[in-house]
């Protein structure tokens, strides 16, 4: 999850814009018993992360500059299944391998990941898409064996993520496929 849940509250409350919002799993046991599920990155810069205690993460964030709101798993499945309608509607071929995460290989999807790759908008709106389209591009453009394309990719991927906490595992395969290609 490692920013979506952060990301729909962040759309979900304008109010908090510029605010710190950690998403939470509550325990029950105290009011600040628990772990933070997903962080926006003010929250991130502030040294909060997924997986720590509610309780830490709050010394690390000012009250009046923060949000501690408990996960909506119904509210993030209803704006899940509007993305998928999207993207079904964009692409002929598609899996759903997650609640924020989708496996596309057609040439509509290239055709839309390099419309929001090369928007001058996308990255502001919804970074981790514009992010993850350089990913889903070098995949495609692998596929179809045009190396130098999958290449160029791969390396805007890397190089926005390779210092990150997100996507740990493709920022990997990237940085393997630019050492191989």
């Amino acid at each position: 999850m490692d920013y979506f849940y952060a990301q729909v509250e962040e759309k979900r409350r304008p109010m908090a814009k510029g605010k710190i919002i950690a998403v939470c799993m509550f325990s029950g046991r105290t009011k600040d018993s628990g772990a933070v599920a997903s962080v926006n990155y003010i929250g991130r810069e502030a040294g909060i992360k997924a997986g720590m205690p509610i309780a830490y993460a709050k010394k690390r964030a000012p009250p009046a500059d923060s949000l501690f709101v408990p996960v909506d798993r119904e509210y993030y499945a209803e704006v899940s299944a509007h993305i998928d309608e999207i993207i079904r509607k964009t692409c002929d071929r598609v899996v759903q391998a997650s609640i924020d995460e989708w496996n596309i290989e057609d040439e509509k999807a290239a055709e839309w990941f390099l419309r929001v790759a090369e928007s001058t908008t996308e990255h502001v709106s919804w970074p981790i898409p514009y992010v993850r389209s350089f990913y889903f591009l070098g995949k495609i453009h692998e596929n179809r064996g045009e190396m130098e394309k999958a290449r160029e990719y791969y390396r805007r991927f890397y190089e926005y993520w390779k210092d990150g906490d997100m996507d740990r595992e493709r920022v990997e395969e990237a940085k393997s496929k630019l050492g191989m290609m």
